[in-house]
């Protein structure tokens, strides 16, 4: 009996196909899990290669068959985002930490940042401007070689070989404005017309003129704005394509320009004003006029008397302005009745949407070379107009960006933070009471 009870039991049939059918569920459940396991790793591995692979290059937008991948896309609003932010901390410690007054000099570039899709759709509209305007040079066979590059470069920092700058053109860089006209006295004669006519009081400021710097001062220079540039993620391959892009740009306009004849002189007027709030008033002076009195005289009497509500009626001029200017500041009504009143003439008054009446009088008409600045603008329109055409054509946007638009470098929130001041308590004057 002993020896038995040391034997080791028999398992049973039943007991075995048991044992068998746990095995085959344990190796099953472990096949599911391995292959589970499999299946998460293949998808994590898809996904994967889409967000670093696929998705970078999948285009955001498309520009006559060009596509600009969502990747440098990313990388452009990241560079804009961080120079951006770097001018706003500069301006930051240039007013000493006052965010009320920071917002006065970069609010709105301080909104553009902190609202990520709008500086994204901003940097997308610029990216295909880009495209665009390569593709028009291409077209044209305009070109921009290296040693253009390297001049313009050059130049922007003051570097001419050794040479002194180019001597700016000042004689047409002021804009006409108004000036201030001696005073003639009331006492004087009247004559039927004044024997000269209004002139300027001020000379044109001449524009400053840059220091040349040396070679060595150049290579230094450029070097900082390398190193700047490369802390933003650019590199100098990037700065000259830029420049590239910039020199594109103005011998596009200048292609423009040439093709629609744009003029390099306008019409501009000189004349004295007066403006009343009264339209009897208006008509009154008006008819002194035509009974002989100069207008210089009515002008004058009105320039020198002193004007204490903004009802009286005050005169001012211009001085050869353009038509579209004197519209703007005295409105669509006065230029068009300049456009046929005689040189001399004095209009009848002339009511404007701010509901005041105008009397002019013209002093004189002439065509008038425009300056730079103004020439440079209308060859900026011309390209701008352009662009706005050819992306209704050409450009096919894509809504992937607007769910990928970087949000990096954090802009700091102290810059929304307004600055509490101290509230400033009036001093409350002692009363003094009788004993």
């Amino acid at each position: 009996m002993a020896n038995n009870d040391l034997q080791p039991r028999r398992t049973t049939r039943k007991e075995y196909l048991l044992t068998r059918k746990q095995q085959e569920q344990y190796r099953q459940i472990r096949l599911a899990a391995l292959a589970l396991g499999g299946l998460l790793l293949l998808i994590l591995g898809i996904g994967l290669i889409f967000e670093y692979v696929i998705k970078p290059g999948q285009p955001v937008a498309a520009v006559d068959g060009t596509e600009i991948a969502l990747s440098d896309w990313q990388d452009r609003v990241v560079l804009e985002r961080k120079q951006s932010i770097d001018t706003i901390d500069q301006l930051y410690e240039a007013v000493g930490g006052d965010v009320n007054q920071l917002f006065q000099f970069a609010g709105q570039q301080l909104n553009t940042v902190a609202s990520p899709a709008v500086l994204g759709q901003q940097v997308l509209l610029q990216m295909i401007d880009e495209v665009l305007i390569r593709a028009e040079a291409e077209r044209r066979g305009i070109t921009v070689s290296e040693a253009e590059i390297q001049q313009e470069i050059e130049e922007q920092f003051d570097f001419y070989g050794g040479e002194l700058p180019p001597t700016p053109d000042v004689t047409q860089t002021p804009e006409p404005t108004p000036s201030v006209t001696p005073i003639v006295s009331a006492d004087a004669e009247p004559t039927a017309e004044p024997e000269t006519d209004v002139t300027p009081t001020t000379e044109p400021t001449p524009l400053p003129t840059s220091t040349p710097v040396s070679a060595a001062g150049f290579d230094e220079l450029f070097g900082e704005r390398l190193t700047e540039f490369a802390a933003f993620g650019g590199t100098e391959a990037d700065y000259r394509e830029r420049i590239e892009l910039q020199l594109l740009s103005a011998k596009l306009q200048d292609a423009f320009a040439e093709e629609q004849g744009l003029t390099t002189e306008e019409e501009q007027f000189s004349l004295l004003y007066i403006s009343f709030q009264d339209e009897a008033e208006a008509q009154t002076v008006v008819a002194d006029v035509a009974d002989g009195k100069p207008f210089l005289t009515a002008w004058n009497e009105i320039r020198s008397a002193e004007r204490v509500t903004n009802t009286q009626p005050f005169a001012s001029e211009f001085q050869f302005t353009a038509l579209e200017s004197i519209s703007g500041s005295l409105g669509a009504e006065v230029a068009g009745v300049l456009e046929t009143l005689e040189v001399g003439a004095t209009s009848d008054p002339i009511g404007n949407d701010t509901g005041r009446f105008i009397v002019v009088n013209l002093r004189g008409r002439e065509d008038r070379p425009l300056s730079e600045a103004r020439i440079d603008q209308q060859k900026r329109d011309m390209l701008q107009e352009w662009l706005v055409e050819a992306e209704k054509q050409a450009v096919i946007y894509e809504s992937r960006w607007e769910g990928n638009v970087p949000d990096r470098p954090i802009l700091d929130p102290k810059y929304f933070t307004p600055v509490e001041t101290e509230p400033v308590i009036p001093e409350i004057p002692e009363i003094e009471t009788e004993e």
